[in-house]
């Protein structure tokens, strides 16, 4: 889709996926809304406080906040299809900064804001919008010049920034007289100062994406205050030194999507590269799974790939709508390992797709699937399926599904994003 379909502005920013199934794009020409059939724009002659838009957010009102570069932040709240009601928060409602590169909602419902040039913003909510406090300042915060922010199991929040690296920020602990900040930077171990994206993964490792010098792995020392970093650049074979997306598969390898550069998987401390000339169908690698015999199953924006070694080497299969897929944009993919070996396939607005090695079969909407617009897939112990989607889970059997919505689960966000089973079977 381009401005000729509509779209408000061809160079998109941020998207977001709101609890209704509505497509939102932040570009440089402000906001446009797609409800599956036509575009809604949202621009400064419409209110909106900056054209540029970074990021943004849902909230636990439904609300859709969104970022600014030179705007703050804008809540936006929908009236009628058509309508939409939007406040402003900038610097002269105590916004440190206009100039918001990315927000997040914590479960008392504070929105934390990383800013360019004016630290942290933490906006709580009242009756006339938000109480504004500011935490900046080389005495505060490592760096005022924030790009990202991320929380941990802990609930800690962590800030990449553009010129002193990373640093956690016990939240718990904020009212105090001196706040809980622990730095990480060039002095200490983190190769690069610039860190543009944070990945947690289940071995609690912290994996940081800079924009020159590769990836970083954060390694908390057990009973220990102290920590490793470990640093993947071209040097120890990452095919770019420019990051794009992060993925940790099951057996704990880490992908990493590149600027151009193809797909690569670290297992230990050994790379493998894939590109297109390897035979990939697509180089945006959505999600991955591998079967019971080792193959690795690639869902991505150009169909389906499934990956095979042949005495070390890597073979490529490939399918697309012409081979039955319902659709080539494709979200999510589970591989039943047991009594459920069929491969589980998820898209973007057309549903989940069952594929048994011959033959495609889709589920969609009209055979009792919550929604068509699906996240996160998993194939559990007993061979049950689990759909995570935008408006809620739905539990296939193999003869029917049981549907529980994101209402039901007083669910605040945009839906359902990853689904796991842990030991218990749960």
């Amino acid at each position: 889709y381009t401005k000729k379909d509509g779209l408000v502005g061809n160079a998109i920013r941020s998207i977001l996926e709101d609890s209704k199934g509505r497509l939102w794009f932040g570009t440089d020409e402000g906001i446009s809304v797609y409800d599956g059939f036509t575009f809604k724009s949202i621009t400064k002659q419409k209110g909106l406080s900056g054209s540029t838009v970074l990021c943004l957010l849902e909230d636990f009102e439904h609300n859709i906040l969104a970022g600014t570069d030179d705007g703050g932040i804008n809540k936006i709240k929908a009236i009628k299809p058509d309508s939409f009601f939007i406040q402003v928060f900038n610097d002269t409602k105590g916004l440190s900064s206009n100039a918001v590169f990315d927000m997040l909602e914590d479960k008392e419902h504070t929105i934390w804001a990383a800013t360019y040039n004016g630290g942290i913003n933490a906006l709580h909510p009242n009756k006339e919008g938000y109480a504004i406090k500011v935490i900046s300042g080389k005495n505060n915060i490592p760096s005022d010049m924030l790009l990202t922010v991320s929380k941990d199991v802990d609930g800690n929040l962590w800030f990449g920034s553009y010129d002193a690296g990373t640093f956690k920020l016990d939240i718990s602990k904020i009212s105090c007289t001196q706040l809980s900040v622990v730095s990480f930077n060039s002095s200490n171990g983190l190769e690069g100062n610039s860190v543009w994206d944070i990945l947690f993964t289940s071995s609690k490792n912290i994996w940081f994406a800079t924009s020159e010098n590769g990836v970083k792995r954060f390694i908390p020392q057990k009973n220990s205050l102290k920590h490793k970093i470990e640093s993947y650049t071209t040097k120890q074979g990452l095919s770019s030194n420019q990051i794009l997306s992060f993925f940790e598969d099951r057996e704990q390898n880490i992908w990493i999507g590149t600027n151009g550069d193809g797909l690569c998987m670290l297992t230990g401390d050994y790379f493998s590269h894939y590109t297109l000339k390897d035979g990939l169908l697509n180089a945006q690698i959505q999600a991955i799974d591998q079967d019971a015999n080792g193959n690795f199953w690639l869902a991505t924006e150009g169909g389906l790939t499934v990956m095979s070694h042949n005495e070390g080497s890597p073979l490529f299969k490939t399918y697309t709508e012409k081979d039955g897929l319902s659709s080539n944009m494709l979200s999510s993919i589970a591989v039943g390992k047991a009594t459920n070996q069929n491969v589980w396939i998820g898209t973007t607005n057309k549903g989940i797709i069952k594929f048994d090695g011959k033959h495609f079969l889709t589920y969609n909407e009209s055979n009792g699937l919550v929604s068509d617009r699906v996240n996160c897939l998993q194939v559990d112990s007993k061979g049950i399926l689990w759909c995570g989607t935008a408006n809620g889970i739905s539990r296939y059997d193999g003869v029917n599904f049981l549907n529980v919505s994101t209402k039901g689960m007083k669910m605040n966000d945009e839906g359902v994003k990853s689904i796991i089973e842990d030991k218990k079977g749960m």
